[in-house]
């Protein structure tokens, strides 16, 4: 850190690394998309941009629940996943990334084609705390937003600039941005028609990985406990019992990790915070002479804590003495950076230590830490993809049975531009129909009010439905020709009331919730339904009917005008609405006073 810096120190082992972790990042994105294609029927199957976002998604929690458990799985396994921590920030920069792609894939489908851009779109919806739904969707962003300062701050010069104990609290966030993944999770992904399974699988991997962080941390205080202390000294056990090369730490009054290090036949007390990252010397090995931090291989003299030159870090030193008995005794407050205290000689020499591989990023790896390490890649990119694929096959898979959208040769019908522009046509029945017209994007129709009452032909354009309502997207219109008695009948479409009704339902917009999107409704499709209301599309109400039927009623104030302004407060909430009940050319339509909405 001393040192001059450069973007990444690239190496073979770093490189085979980096392959890895993206291979099975796109590999695990192209499998969650293939099974759920295979076994969602079309029908029920989300638009493929759903599924993308949700490929991007899962993948990235995976990801970032294997970057919380390698901390402690490499303390209650040592020596086995020591190479994944070693490489492990360049795994936090590709799971940001992914979790980037996620939101840009959120932000490209439901929010595009508003009077914003797609990042105001979504802080001008999501942004109501005290709205009536959870905005799932802020804790979304404000956990993008931690994981976003910490890859910008992930590389030793900012370590370095901000001082390793200000870098190491910036990004001890990571558990804070973790608990607002929980919260976006629990309002969005998990709420919204997810199966049983699907949530099972969720909170089981962050529960493993809760548990794992439990017991590294109950594990590395085992031992620890409470010494008796004498004015300001600790007693730390008989010296013999001190292998060489090997530290054994313990625990100041004020929770300070202290490392006790025999080398060279003499005994040193070093602070076990790697002046790094704040790693553990104290579970290091002494190699050439040096200290040796588990995690990226920082070295420091036993004898004064400095690090080899041309290297400037140190670590503080604390003083060593022995009692009558012979054991020693550390004393708490360290000494000065530039005054380290100097070692004792012990009067027994310790317990000879057995052999074994110590891993260091930067050294050559042994014939069995790189077969240990394949092994444990290949189980980890295994077990990745099998939580992937499980995620795929038990998402929501719940939406509704809708006809797939398809081009629009040719709808002939009488124009009306109120409450909503629409077509009275002629069903194949023979009974009069309604078509309900709306832009290509998120918006209403264009067309001009000197169509009113003409006949009018729409072609190319998208036709969506769902059960009985049906819409146009898009296309363009020109006058038409009708059979003079046809156009006068549909110009003639009467109106039959239904009387007072209260109905309880959800406010969505008709565009998407019939087959522009799936789903289109819930609490994940309300920023995107309000946008949609906002720029004119018409918002129905999804209720159930006296028959058991599905309907879909259009909302209308007491003059019979559009309500889009007025109901988009209360857009994907459950609601119950009192007004009469009207059918018009096949349509049913609700007028009520927009004062009266009771969630």
């Amino acid at each position: 850190m001393s040192q001059r810096f450069v973007a990444v120190q690239w190496n073979r082992r770093k490189l085979v690394y980096d392959l890895l972790v993206v291979g099975a990042l796109l590999v695990q994105v192209a499998l969650f998309e293939l099974i759920a294609h295979l076994t969602i029927e079309p029908a029920r199957r989300p638009n493929p941009q759903v599924l993308a976002m949700r490929a991007w998604g899962s993948t990235a929690f995976l990801l970032l629940a294997f970057i919380l458990a390698i901390g402690p799985l490499a303390r209650l396994f040592p020596g086995a996943l020591k190479p994944f921590l070693y490489n492990r920030r360049h795994l936090g920069v590709v799971f940001f990334l992914t979790a980037l792609w996620h939101a840009r894939e959120v932000l490209g489908f439901y929010l595009a084609y508003g009077k914003r851009s797609p990042l105001a779109e979504f802080v001008h919806w999501s942004g109501d705390l005290d709205g009536p739904v959870f905005p799932f969707e802020l804790f979304g962003l404000g956990a993008l937003a931690i994981f976003a300062l910490l890859a910008a701050t992930s590389h030793d010069f900012w370590q370095r600039r901000l001082g390793p104990r200000r870098w190491k609290w910036l990004h001890m966030s990571i558990y804070a941005a973790y608990l607002l993944v929980a919260a976006h999770l629990a309002g969005g992904a998990l709420r919204d028609g997810a199966s049983i399974l699907h949530r099972g699988l969720v909170l089981g991997v962050m529960t493993t990985v809760g548990l794992l962080q439990i017991s590294a941390a109950i594990a590395s205080g085992r031992g620890d406990r409470s010494r008796p202390e004498n004015a300001g000294w600790l007693a730390a056990g008989p010296s013999d019992r001190l292998e060489e090369g090997r530290p054994v730490g313990i625990l100041g009054a004020r929770g300070e990790r202290i490392a006790l290090v025999r080398h060279d036949g003499r005994i040193s007390a070093l602070s076990a915070v790697c002046a790094h990252q704040g790693g553990p010397l104290d579970e290091g090995r002494v190699l050439d002479g040096c200290l040796t931090c588990p995690w990226h291989g920082w070295q420091y003299r036993p004898a004064d804590g400095c690090s080899p030159p041309p290297f400037e870090e140190r670590v503080a030193s604390h003083q060593l003495r022995l009692d009558a008995l012979g054991r020693l005794e550390v004393r708490l407050e360290p000494e000065a950076l530039d005054a380290p205290a100097r070692p004792i000689v012990p009067p027994l020499p310790g317990p000879d230590p057995e052999p074994e591989d110590f891993f260091v990023g930067y050294l050559p790896m042994t014939a069995g830490q790189r077969r240990r390490s394949l092994r444990l890649a290949g189980a980890a990119i295994v077990l990745f993809l099998v939580l992937g694929l499980l995620l795929s096959w038990s998402q929501s898979r719940g939406g509704p049975t809708l006809e797939p959208s398809r081009p629009l040769a040719l709808a002939t019908g009488i124009y009306r531009a109120a409450p909503y522009p629409h077509l009275v046509v002629r069903n194949e029945d023979g009974s009069l129909g309604t078509i309900l017209l709306v832009s290509a994007g998120k918006s209403a129709s264009g067309l001009g009010a000197d169509l009113e009452g003409r006949p009018v032909a729409i072609a190319d354009g998208e036709l969506l439905s769902r059960d009985r309502s049906r819409m146009i997207a898009g296309g363009t219109a020109r006058a038409a020709l009708l059979d003079p008695d046809e156009a006068t009948a549909l110009a003639a479409a009467g109106t039959e009331e239904l009387g007072a009704v209260t109905l309880e339902g959800e406010i969505v917009d008709s565009k998407c919730y019939f087959g522009a999107m799936r789903p289109g409704r819930g609490q994940i499709h309300r920023a995107c339904a309000q946008m949609c209301i906002e720029g004119g599309i018409p918002p129905i109400l999804a209720t159930t009917g006296p028959d058991g039927e599905e309907w879909h009623v259009l909302l209308v104030d007491l003059e019979g005008r559009a309500v889009n302004e007025k109901v988009l407060d209360q857009v994907a909430v459950p609601m119950r609405i009192s007004g009469r009940l009207w059918r018009r050319a096949g349509q049913l339509h609700l007028t009520f006073d927009a004062d009266q909405l009771v969630e």
